[in-house]
């Protein structure tokens, strides 16, 4: 009886025990040592978006896609005969001003300079308007009815076109312009009656382009979260980083974010490869992805916790295009020399 167990034992060591020398040859060293093999990407990520601001185009002329400008210089000359109940008046007015906007903040300014005579008296002025209100400073006598006769143009280069005598071209110190010259015409109002005569252009410089806009966005982006626990577990595939253009050019979003590879606990000096894809899906261009494969070796350090590949980023992409970490795979480094790696604890 006791031959035949020590038969039916021999037998089935023979059978179980090459099954377990396969498992763990899969996972051990050449010292003996081993470790589930294994890992997962982590990651923080931050996005933003920006979109543009300014004046946009006259209507005479508008661009496809829309452009957006950052300063309107505008200059009026105004003459007027007027007749009214109160004797009525005659004079000139030269004006000119400066409407600015702030790309960042989307915030529109003015500074105008106003000078002329009505008949009996000179008069000059500054008016500032910005965020914190209105600042005028010298004698602006125009008011009233007079004033709503020859004031700023505010229908500029429709005003002119429609009477067939603006024009719309392009010069050296500003983008674009609109004129409207020598308009003449009679006006009445429950005040009295006259005739204005008008000159005025209006100019539309510093362009907001598309590097500007990409420009802001970037300076938006907000900081990567600084605590331990906002590390993102995101499995065998990571990302994006991302670059966005809409395709009216006026808004641009982007991404970017940072990663590492935890790899489950491993006993010390346990060499191990990790390898994985990094993938560039392109957008609008017909053009192909494309692949790099990254490779890092790392050495088991004995904490539970597990260890940590090199700390990696990926920035917005100049292209319109997204970037993702692919394809992990974590095995022992068949060459057996080991990176010594970042070292344990819940990375950084």
């Amino acid at each position: 009886m006791k031959i035949k167990l020590r038969l039916a034992c021999r037998l089935l060591q023979t059978l179980v025990l090459p099954i377990a020398m396969i498992e763990m040859a899969s996972v051990q060293n050449t010292r003996g040592q081993s470790c589930d093999v294994g890992g997962n990407f982590e990651n923080k990520a931050v996005t933003t978006n920006k979109s543009k601001c300014g004046f946009t185009e006259f209507p005479c002329q508008v661009s496809s896609p829309p452009k957006y400008y950052l300063k309107k210089i505008t200059q009026w000359n105004s003459s007027w005969d007027w007749s009214s109940s109160d004797g009525g008046s005659s004079g000139l007015d030269n004006t000119s001003r400066v409407n600015t906007y702030d790309h960042m903040s989307c915030s529109e300014s003015s500074y105008s300079t106003e000078g002329g005579n009505d008949g009996s008296r000179a008069y000059s002025c500054t008016t500032t308007v910005n965020a914190s209100g209105t600042t005028t400073t010298g004698d602006c006598f125009l008011s009233g009815a007079v004033a709503g006769i020859y004031g700023p143009l505010s229908v500029e280069c429709r005003f002119a076109a429609s009477k067939g005598q603006g024009s719309y071209s392009t010069n050296g110190a500003c983008s674009s312009t609109a004129t409207s010259s020598g308009e003449q015409g009679t006006y009445s109002n429950p005040g009295g009656s006259g005739d204005v005569n008008k000159n005025a252009t209006w100019n539309l410089c510093s362009e907001y382009t598309d590097s500007m806009l990409r420009g802001d966005m970037l300076s938006l982006l907000p900081a990567y979260p600084t605590d331990p626990a906002d590390w993102n577990v995101c499995g065998d595939s990571c990302g994006s980083a991302f670059y966005n253009l809409t395709s009216d050019h006026v808004t641009a979003s982007g991404g970017k974010f940072k990663y590492h590879v935890h790899i489950l606990p491993c006993p010390h000096d346990v060499k191990l490869l990790v390898e994985w894809d990094e993938v560039t899906i392109y957008a609008n261009s017909g053009q192909p992805p494309s692949k790099k494969h990254i490779k890092e070796k790392v050495s088991g350090n004995g904490d539970p916790n597990g260890l940590y590949t090199s700390e990696r980023e990926v920035g917005v992409p100049t292209a319109e295009c997204t970037i993702d970490e692919e394809n992990l795979q974590v095995t022992l480094d068949p060459s057996g020399s080991g990176g010594g790696g970042p070292g344990s604890g819940g990375g950084s």
